[in-house]
C-alpha cells in the first residue's frame, strides 16, 4: 500500500474503523470467498470514517485500488472486487499503486426497464495510451442470468455521449465477443485516433427486446510516436520575391487508419539552418498562415516573406495531447529572397 494512503490513516477513530473494516471485508470476503489477507480497507479521514477506501493486493505486497464505498455501495464494490480479482487472474500481476491507472467504475445501463438486471465494469482501461496499440480489457458483467450474446466488448468515440445506444452507429468498436451473461471476458481494443477519445464497456442481448448494457465512461489520452506522421513539403520556390504570397502544398502521412485533427498546420522559416526546429520554434523569423484540420491530408499554405536573404523553409504539423505538444516538420528548404 503506497506511503501517502498510509499517512491518510493518521488520526482516524480506529474504534470505528475496525469495526467498519471487520463488516466491509466480511460482506465481500463471504460472497467472492476472497482469501485473507487479500483485500485491505483504509479510512480516509475520521469526519468520513464510513467512506472507505478498499484495495486488492497479493502476498502483502502493493495492490490495485478499488474505489471509494460506502455501506449503500455493497453491491457495485462486489462487483468491482470481483472483476479486479479476475483480471489478476489472467494478468498475473499485483497492479498497480496509483489510482485510475486500471480504472474500475460501475456500470450503468441505458434501456428503460432493464437497470436492475446487469451491471458492467471495465478493467483495464489506462489513462493515457499510445495510438494503434491494443489494450486489453476485462468486461464484467454481473446480475440475473443467464442471456447468450455474441455482442461483449468495448466502443469509443471522440466525444463524450450522453446517450450511447442512440450513438453506436458513430463509434469506433472494439473487439467483441460471444459468451453468456453475466460473467467476465477478455476484449481487446486498438485505438487508432490521436487525442482524448472516451471508451464505455458494452454487452447487448435479447430480453423481450434488444437490451444494452453500457459501462461508465472513461476517457483515455491517446498519443503519437515520434514517427506517427510524416511531411512534406512541395512546390517550395528555391528563389522568391519579397512581398509576394506563393503557395506550398504541405503533405502529411500516417499509418493505416490513424487519424487526428490539429489547430496548428501551417510552415516556419528561419536566417540560419536548425537541425531541431522545435527547440528553436521560438526564433523563427517568420509564419506562413496557418490552418485547423484534420489529418492525415494534404493542405495548401500561403506564405508571404517580407524582407531579403536566405532563408532555411520547414512544414510543420503540431498536436496536444493531454496539454502535451507533438510536433512534426518537413525536411529543410532554402529559399532566396534577392
Amino acid at each position: 500500500m503506497p506511503d501517502r494512503v498510509r499517512q491518510q490513516q493518521e488520526g482516524v477513530h480506529r474504534g470505528h474503523a475496525d469495526r467498519d473494516e471487520r463488516l466491509v471485508l466480511a460482506r465481500l470476503r463471504g460472497p467472492l470467498q476472497v482469501p485473507e489477507g487479500l483485500l485491505h480497507v483504509v479510512h480516509g479521514s475520521s469526519s468520513r470514517r464510513r467512506d472507505m477506501k478498499v484495495w486488492v493486493a497479493r502476498n502483502g505486497k502493493e495492490g490495485t485500488f478499488l474505489g471509494r464505498c460506502r455501506s449503500r455501495r455493497m453491491r457495485t464494490l462486489q462487483a468491482t472486487v470481483a472483476a479486479a480479482l479476475s483480471l489478476m487472474a489472467f494478468a498475473g500481476c499485483t497492479g498497480t499503486d496509483e489510482p485510475g491507472d486500471n480504472g474500475t467504475t460501475p456500470g450503468t445501463t441505458t434501456d428503460a426497464g432493464q437497470e436492475d438486471r446487469f451491471e458492467l465494469t471495465v478493467v483495464g482501461v489506462q489513462d493515457r495510451f499510445p495510438v494503434g496499440g491494443t489494450m486489453g480489457l476485462l468486461v464484467h458483467v454481473t446480475g440475473d442470468g443467464p442471456f447468450t450474446t455474441d455482442h461483449i466488448g468495448a466502443h469509443w468515440w471522440t466525444e463524450e455521449q450522453d446517450d450511447p445506444t442512440a450513438a453506436l452507429g458513430d463509434s469506433m468498436g472494439c473487439d467483441h465477443v460471444a459468451g453468456t451473461l453475466p460473467g467476465s471476458f477478455e476484449v481487446k481494443c486498438k485505438i487508432l485516433r490521436v487525442g482524448d477519445v472516451h471508451l464505455r464497456g458494452h454487452a447487448r442481448y435479447d430480453g423481450d427486446g434488444m437490451v444494452n448494457v453500457w459501462g461508465e465512461d472513461h476517457v483515455v489520452s491517446v498519443y503519437p510516436a515520434p514517427d506517427t506522421f510524416a511531411l512534406t513539403a512541395s512546390n517550395v520556390p528555391t528563389a522568391q520575391a519579397a512581398n509576394e504570397t506563393f503557395a506550398v502544398a504541405l503533405q502529411i502521412d500516417a499509418p493505416e487508419n490513424v487519424t487526428a485533427t490539429s489547430q496548428h498546420i501551417g510552415a516556419h522559416w528561419w536566417k540560419n539552418r536548425t537541425a531541431d526546429p522545435t527547440g528553436d520554434f521560438g526564433n523563427a523569423t517568420g509564419a506562413c498562415g496557418h490552418t485547423v484540420g484534420n489529418v492525415p491530408g494534404t493542405f495548401s499554405i500561403q506564405c508571404n516573406m517580407t524582407e531579403a536573404g536566405t532563408f532555411y523553409f520547414r512544414g510543420h504539423l503540431r498536436l496536444t495531447v493531454d496539454g502535451e505538444d507533438h510536433d512534426y516538420w518537413t525536411r529543410e528548404h532554402a529559399i532566396v529572397v534577392p
